[in-house]
């Protein structure tokens, strides 16, 4: 008995993979490097924050995301039996 392929979300919406994908852990590579760049560009020489200006701007991006995320109320559960067109 074979299992049957299930299409992923990908498939479904017609997204082709990147050719440059990034592994699991390149985001929380640059979300550390970022917080070194902004202390010594604040305490010790603007010039890390010129340097480290990529990874900070990461950092900012992804907390402003989290921030969201957080304020956002959670969405209301469906109840299939009220509901059964969904």
């Amino acid at each position: 008995m074979s299992e049957e392929h299930r299409p992923s979300g990908e498939e479904l919406l017609g997204l082709k993979r990147s050719q440059f994908a990034h592994p699991q852990w390149a985001l929380g590579m640059v979300l550390v490097l970022a917080v070194p760049f902004l202390v010594w560009g604040l305490f010790s020489h603007p010039i890390w924050l010129l340097l480290g200006s990529p990874f900070i701007t990461v950092l900012v991006i992804w907390l402003t995301v989290r921030a969201m995320q957080w304020r956002r109320p959670p969405a209301p559960a469906i109840d299939a039996d009220e509901h059964p067109d969904v």
